[in-house]
């Protein structure tokens, strides 16, 4: 008999935050997260990638207090607090600013 398959699937992230999504589930993975935390936190960065759009941002212009915006919207629109992780999201905001993509934040 064999083991049964995992469940867990691969996120295809599209937009504005494509080209940094396998860097970020290497970042997740370096940080200890589990194959379906991986995969929860590469759907809800998928989403901010839709929502910077829906308003007419660019990835360069992510900041905490965007994040925070995200985190409402998100919450507001009925979405549990589980569901949406702000330490995955400051995880993206720390790596698009290693990167250069995002300015560093100003003390």
């Amino acid at each position: 008999m064999s083991s049964p398959t995992s469940r867990v699937s691969r996120v295809l992230v599209t937009g504005s935050l494509a080209p940094f999504a396998v860097q970020y589930r290497d970042r997740l993975k370096e940080r200890g997260y589990t194959r379906l935390s991986c995969v929860n936190l590469e759907r809800q960065a998928a989403h901010v990638g839709c929502w910077l759009d829906a308003q007419g941002l660019g990835v360069g212009q992510l900041s905490e207090a965007r994040i925070e915006a995200f985190v409402s919207v998100q919450l507001a629109s009925g979405r549990g607090p589980s569901a949406v992780s702000r330490p995955g999201l400051l995880c993206l905001l720390e790596l698009l600013r290693e990167l250069g993509v995002v300015a560093a934040a100003v003390l």
